[in-house]
């Protein structure tokens, strides 16, 4: 994703508080695909790391 369309979004939920826009500078998309070109393992484990912990807050 471009980033005037990484800028464009997190303008706009910025203000939303139910919304929350992570980045993960130096990295490309697909980062956290295992075997895909843009692999990266720390980022990976770090945006997984975030996706199960608002999965088992809001599936409580």
């Amino acid at each position: 994703m471009s980033k005037p369309a990484q800028a464009q979004i997190k303008a706009a939920l910025g203000s939303k508080p139910n919304a929350t826009v992570y980045s993960y500078p130096g990295q490309r998309h697909a980062f956290a695909r295992h075997n895909g070109a843009h692999y990266n393992a720390a980022a990976a484990a770090l945006a997984n790391g975030r996706t199960s912990e608002f999965l088992c807050q809001q599936l409580r």
